[in-house]
């Protein structure tokens, strides 16, 4: 059984709703998992940002049901005072981030004028800084340092508390599978409806921390 906060809230939603869905066991890369939503092999992404390329062939609900904090995390042992996202003090360091990922319009405009290497997963960021290869990983604080737990990194690691871009998530419907339209806006309703009668905030004090199933690989499921 998948558990953590996405999925616990997602459970909510799609239960509200009266729609069941079923989570892929194999995990995929982003760009791969992208490109199977596009193509109708995957119907659902549970936790993505709102682009105006994805509106291309996915269906958004109304409002967000989730805000995704994206920082800049470092090795405490070759701390970077960085107070600000001015591009001419960024541009002197060595960035990692997941190959095919948005993070919102602001960083992803600012990752263009930067020294970034990509990586198919956040693992592999983890991995790279924890070695000293790169200076900051640019992502998602919750699922990077997550992973530095599960790698033992944790302790090695720390997150730019200055540098916090805070962007609204949402899940998605592939343009692709019948009834979008009708999918995402029933699940759209049923999001509102466990925000108003207040479980959705039952769900976040029942997940203060993030537990392991909280990673990349359980982010796109499929609807029955």
């Amino acid at each position: 059984m998948v558990t953590g906060i996405i999925p616990d809230l997602i459970g909510e939603i799609f239960q509200e709703a009266g729609y069941t869905h079923q989570y892929i066991e194999k995990p995929l890369p982003w760009n791969r998992a992208l490109l199977h939503l596009k193509h109708g092999k995957l119907n659902i992404a549970e936790f993505i940002f709102d682009t105006k390329e994805r509106r291309e062939y996915l269906v958004y609900p109304k409002i967000p049901f989730f805000s995704e904090r994206t920082g800049f995390i470092q090795n405490k042992d070759n701390r970077i005072a960085l107070n600000d996202l001015e591009i001419d003090t960024l541009k002197q360091y060595k960035y990692v981030v997941v190959r095919g990922k948005s993070y919102g319009k602001k960083i992803d405009e600012l990752i263009k004028g930067l020294d970034v290497e990509t990586v198919y997963a956040e693992k592999q960021a983890v991995e790279m800084l924890s070695k000293g290869r790169i200076d900051f990983i640019i992502g998602d604080i919750l699922a990077n340092m997550k992973h530095a737990q599960i790698l033992g990194y944790a302790d090695l690691l720390e997150v730019n508390s200055k540098l916090i871009v805070e962007t609204p998530n949402y899940f998605a419907i592939s343009k692709k599978l019948p009834n979008a339209e009708k999918i995402v806006n029933d699940l759209g309703d049923a999001l509102i409806r466990i925000i108003k009668d207040g479980r959705y905030d039952k769900v976040l004090a029942k997940n203060k921390t993030i537990k392991s199933d909280y990673l990349e690989k359980h982010f796109f499921s499929l609807i029955r």
